[in-house]
């Protein structure tokens, strides 16, 4: 036995709450796909960056930056000596300053020729 006739609006009515019940889903389904493209968006940019650093270290092996050369002590202090004989120090007060010993006569008078 079938049931009592439903009025055309209350059949309307039925239909009108299953619309509302899928467009209630479907809203559902569109803010899960906003939250799925923002995971994937961060996932692309995150890999992205890992590619940049990548790059730049592959960049840095093919080409690298030249090394600078070391000096030997003996230019290190061949270079302090000059700065110190450009800034008018003698070498009496070179010597002086680094606690040597004055030379003997024969040292000062072989570097009173080679200075001349």
């Amino acid at each position: 036995m079938p049931g009592p006739k439903r009025s055309p609006e209350e059949r309307a009515a039925a239909l009108q709450a299953k619309i509302d019940v899928i467009r209630t889903a479907i809203a559902a389904l569109e803010e899960k796909k906003t939250e799925a493209i923002k995971n994937y968006d961060t996932k692309i940019s995150t890999n992205e960056n890992r590619i940049t650093a990548l790059e730049k270290q592959q960049k840095d092996i093919l080409h690298p930056k030249p090394k600078k050369r070391r000096k030997t002590k003996k230019q290190q202090f061949g270079e302090i000596a000059q700065q110190a004989m450009k800034s008018g120090m003698s070498v009496q007060e070179f010597r002086e300053r680094l606690g040597m010993d004055t030379p003997t006569e024969n040292n000062e008078a072989a570097e009173g020729q080679s200075q001349e």
